[in-house]
């Protein structure tokens, strides 16, 4: 089985008019930047019971240019918001900190001597897997290829066959930290390991709830198609758009807080405040 992973990227091309007319970004989709995606489970264990399984989930990518478009080089240069920087900003104006103006001030003059600025270039190869220097960050984005992403205790389906691969506790807990997401919905882990297991007799009502650490939330796929793969009859399912859709209150959780209290886009009549 190929699992291919698309990347897409999102370039600035008017850094100077945002960062000093506070004019809307102007962006260029650029992508897809494909690669293929193994996992291997390591060191697996047993609890007493037999019910469930400890294992460690090491991820490999290999670069693909079969299915990357003809202009993704991985050594081009993308600008985008520096998210190192953009996160010491959003702190400092964020009431809970209760930095003075003053105290805004110094901190804002020293992360542009740090070379702290508003946007970035860096390769794609960069930004996805092998890493860059950040001043405020030994490393950003790094080590992602043959590396693990903490440690899976998971259903055995001993208990109940329909449970099998249900992930119990991720990173030693059972919901995610307060700090990632505000909402108990938001912080869930439900369902298998980036959906590598899933229930049985499936069909086009049903449902799969599964927990992606790679974007550090779990999501729900349904049903959106019939298709023969290789004379094998499949049914397709994938995280539609509510799954995205941050103005539902399902997933209030998910919203950019907003500290500054800024309106940016006004002519969407759903963004809630």
């Amino acid at each position: 089985m190929k699992n291919v992973l698309k990347f897409f990227f999102f370039n600035v091309t008017n850094p100077d008019e945002v960062k000093y007319y506070s004019a809307p970004p102007s962006l260029v989709e650029i992508g897809p930047f494909a690669v293929f995606e193994s996992e291997q489970k390591k060191y697996l264990e047993f609890n007493k019971d037999k019910s469930e399984m400890f294992y460690q989930n090491y991820k490999q990518y290999v670069l693909s240019d079969e299915y990357s478009c003809d202009e993704c080089d991985w050594n081009r240069h993308i600008l985008f918001p520096n998210p190192p920087g953009l996160g010491a900003v959003g702190s400092m104006i964020d009431p809970q900190f209760g930095i003075t103006r003053t105290g805004r001030i110094i901190i804002a003059g020293g992360l542009l001597l740090m070379g702290e600025y508003p946007f970035v270039s860096h390769q794609v190869r960069e930004v996805l897997f092998d890493g860059y220097d950040d001043a405020l960050l030994s490393a950003a984005h790094s080590g992602y290829n043959n590396s693990r992403d903490e440690e899976y205790w998971v259903e055995t389906g001993a208990n109940n066959i329909n449970q099998l691969g249900r992930v119990v506790t991720w990173a030693g807990v059972k919901e995610l930290p307060t700090e990632w997401w505000s909402t108990p919905q938001a912080r869930s882990i439900r369902g298998s390991d980036t959906g590598s297991f899933t229930q049985m007799h499936l069909d086009e009502t049903s449902t799969a709830d599964f927990f992606f650490s790679f974007m550090c939330r779990s999501f729900t796929k349904t049903f959106y198609e019939k298709k023969t793969v290789e004379s094998i009859p499949t049914i397709g399912f994938h995280a539609g758009y509510d799954e995205w859709d941050t103005t539902s209150d399902r997933n209030v959780g998910f919203r950019y807080k907003n500290v500054e209290k800024k309106d940016y886009f006004p002519e969407w009549p759903k963004c809630p405040p």
